[in-house]
């Protein structure tokens, strides 16, 4: 990582690269399409406490700026990631170093046996505005802060300026708390939601009034989504599952 920072260092001009290590450790693209950089990274099982700890303090002296960070599959437990300071704060200083050009986050836990940090990660970068989650089940990947005022009784939730979300076999209760946050969100598309409730349609149009168009692949009733439509004005679009041939 070292030798390939230094080398980047010296050679600004390369338009694109790709550093891969071992299949189960880590590996990380970058390219470049037009004025823009996609850089993407992924975790496997081989990924350890201390050399996370020194991958991100290493790509939080990255020489490039990226607009794009895909966060693939992550072994640590929430409660393991937030009881290393030096891991946290190594993230942290890797996310504040990109902090002002990451525009586009996707993440996607297949296993369902990691963290996906999603509230530092939006917290700390405020341009961020495309969000897409991939099978993301574990619930406990974003827990939104709840501010409580004893005397008022009121809770608060962190706001994030996301406009574009798209989520796909993802956790329903995660969904619901993130759009929580979205206030600003103004297109959202949802997949592989059989158990999704009318709850969402209360939640969108409490949380997420700005929002113009919503693509859906869910059980709810049609009534119920076009009887939001009205009311908001959003333009609903549903999406069908084509039957496998057999």
């Amino acid at each position: 990582m070292n030798v390939a920072e230094s080398y980047l260092c010296c050679h600004p001009w390369i338009p694109s690269y790709r550093i891969s290590f071992s299949s189960d450790l880590f590996s990380m693209h970058c390219t470049k399409q037009k004025e823009e950089i996609e850089f993407g990274m992924s975790f496997g099982s081989g990924t350890n406490d201390s050399n996370a700890t020194e991958l991100f303090e290493i790509l939080s002296r990255w020489p490039r700026k990226i607009s794009r960070l895909d966060v693939g599959r992550v072994n640590a437990t929430r409660e393991a990631f937030e009881s290393y300071s030096t891991l946290q704060n190594a993230f942290a200083g890797f996310l504040s170093h990109h902090s002002d050009s990451l525009r586009w986050l996707s993440g996607t836990d297949r296993p369902a046996i990691g963290v996906i940090p999603l509230e530092m990660i939006l917290s700390t970068c405020p341009l961020i505005v495309n969000i897409t989650l991939v099978e993301v089940s574990n619930e406990s990947t974003f827990c939104p802060t709840e501010t409580f005022n004893v005397d008022s009784g009121l809770t608060t939730y962190p706001t994030f300026n996301v406009r574009n979300m798209v989520c796909i076999d993802t956790a329903v209760h995660l969904v619901f708390n993130l759009l929580h946050c979205c206030p600003h969100i103004e297109n959202f598309v949802i997949r592989g939601w059989n158990d999704a409730t009318d709850e969402l349609i209360s939640i969108l149009e409490k949380y997420c009034r700005c929002l113009l168009t919503l693509k859906i692949e869910s059980r709810i009733s049609r009534e119920s989504l076009e009887s939001y439509s009205r009311r908001s004005g959003v333009r609903i679009t549903y999406i069908f599952r084509l039957a496998k041939l057999k």
